[in-house]
């Protein structure tokens, strides 16, 4: 589907491909060439496989479609889209808490593991407190403007917390935290906003606390709540609470300092250990200090560009809930080989025109600050 909208853009829309457009096309026919090169040179696995499959079908198609959406202002599609999908977030949240209630058993997500059901709860929570706070400034959906769907949303914000704790994911509540110090620090400048924030947190923190001695006896509640906070002790971080990421990195970082320089491949690491849980030690593992030296110099790259599409025009600031969401999961779980939303964004703010950004809607610019 997405191949085929590219090449229909590509021959039908007159959207004539730049050299950024070029050099992420090659970037995906690069990573192509070096899977089939890594299973020549080395022992192929079922894992390798996988993994490039998964790459293929979530991070190629991404990443082609961060190109296809930077292209003639079509962010406000994917303003429009964040409405829908956190409408479909809250309803999988409210089936998942239900039936975990009803079944005494951790919340999770279709067919995904607990994990990553927390982080989407976390994204659910990101973009409702984002849009309760700023999104009078962007052209959305009219019933998004009633006053019935504020009051719901402001309500509906506990569910998400609740779903993320009561899925015991450490790093989605991290998510979480982070997403609020962020619009914390986006409402400095503004009085109006930061006492509307600042009458959220206190409305809610008075909730939990009246609540909480009867939510506590829930014995899902608990063990989650003490599960999503294991891993802070009296002196600092306890790894007897973080599932085993010390072994896990320990592991890593054993491996990585056998081929520190050039490490071992995109997909062939995987016949060495296990995932490392981390982006940057499995950059390592992939391509050593090499790689980690052209991975760190694109990613900052990328973000300082990011930083410069938002000082031009603060509606980009809805990216910053998105783009943490694939970056601060990356941190703790997973493989940026395989996450969507990762290559997305990178593709997406790399490929997108300042020149464009500065001419979307430049009379609402002021409105923030």
């Amino acid at each position: 589907m997405t191949i085929t909208i590219f090449l229909y853009d590509l021959m039908f829309q007159g959207n004539k491909l730049s050299k950024k457009n070029i050099l992420l096309i090659l970037l995906i026919i690069g990573i192509f060439v070096k899977f089939f090169i890594e299973a020549i040179m080395n022992k192929i696995t079922p894992m390798m496989v996988n993994r490039f499959i998964y790459y293929m079908m979530w991070g190629g198609t991404a990443t082609l479609m961060g190109l296809y959406l930077s292209k003639n202002n079509r962010y406000k599609n994917i303003i429009n889209f964040l409405d829908i999908l956190l409408i479909l977030i809250n309803i999988a949240l409210v089936r998942s808490v239900s039936y975990s209630l009803i079944n005494n058993t951790r919340v999770s997500l279709g067919g995904a593991t607990y994990q990553n059901a927390g982080y989407v709860f976390a994204l659910g929570f990101g973009i409702n407190l984002f849009y309760l706070m700023y999104g009078h400034k962007y052209n959305r959906f009219s019933f998004t403007k009633t006053i019935a769907y504020k009051l719901f949303s402001s309500s509906f914000l506990l569910v998400q917390l609740y779903g993320v704790i009561a899925t015991g994911a450490r790093g989605a509540m991290l998510l979480v935290i982070f997403y609020i110090i962020v619009i914390l620090f986006l409402s400095l400048k503004n009085l109006k906003t930061i006492a509307k924030l600042s009458l959220l947190i206190l409305a809610f923190s008075f909730f939990i606390y009246i609540s909480w001695p009867v939510i506590s006896e829930v014995p899902l509640v608990s063990n989650s709540w003490n599960r999503a906070f294991a891993y802070i002790g009296v002196d600092g971080i306890d790894w007897g609470g973080t599932s085993g990421r010390d072994a896990v990195y320990n592991k890593a970082l054993e491996t990585i300092a056998v081929k520190p320089i050039s490490g071992y491949g995109l997909f062939s690491y995987f016949n060495f250990t296990s995932f490392p849980h981390n982006i940057f030690l499995e950059v390592l593992l992939q391509g050593g200090i090499i790689f980690l030296t052209v991975f760190l110099i694109i990613l900052i790259s990328i973000l300082y560009k990011f930083y410069r599409i938002i000082r031009i025009n603060k509606l980009f600031l809805i990216y910053t809930i998105i783009f943490s969401y694939p970056f601060i999961m990356l941190m703790f779980s997973g493989s940026y080989i395989s996450n969507g939303l990762f290559w997305f964004m990178m593709s997406y703010i790399y490929s997108i025109d300042l020149k464009n950004v500065r001419e979307i809607e430049y009379t609402t610019l002021n409105y923030f600050y």
